[in-house]
């Protein structure tokens, strides 16, 4: 009866192996960069725009049109293209306009849950191959 103990642990082993290149695939497959943008009523972004182009438009602005954008770029995973905000002004930048009750998944999320998940899985794969071969043992 020690065979599924053995298949166990070894799954498990091979869980804690892949789990930092499932999150580098994920990143890789799913990822994108965005300016996180805390957004503004309609009212506010329309007197911005104003405001804005009387200034004479400066490139590095754009995003505080829409609302208070963040310092640097992040990058998600799994965030919808509806939710990717392209504006007139620069259609080249990727704004995520965050409204109350969003939360998009960062990557940095991936990597953060990959490390102790990683260290269960070859924790528990350990424990099963031992128990395993105890198991065996005994028989």
């Amino acid at each position: 009866m020690a065979i599924p103990w053995k298949v166990l642990g070894a799954g498990a082993l091979a869980v804690g192996a892949l789990v930092y290149p499932a999150a580098w695939a994920l990143d890789r497959a799913a990822g994108i960069d965005l300016l996180i943008v805390t957004a503004a009523d309609d009212a506010s972004v329309a007197a911005n725009r104003g405001l804005w182009e009387m200034d004479g438009g400066p490139k590095k602005e754009i995003p505080s049109i829409y609302g208070t954008p963040g310092k640097e770029p992040m990058r998600f995973v799994f965030v919808p293209a509806e939710r990717v905000f392209r504006p007139k002004e620069d259609p080249s930048l990727a704004l995520y306009l965050l409204r109350e009750g969003d939360h998009p998944l960062q990557s940095q999320t991936l990597y953060f849950f990959a490390l102790p998940t990683a260290i269960g899985a070859v924790v528990t794969g350990v424990i099963l191959l031992l128990l395993g071969r105890r198991k065996a043992k005994s028989a």
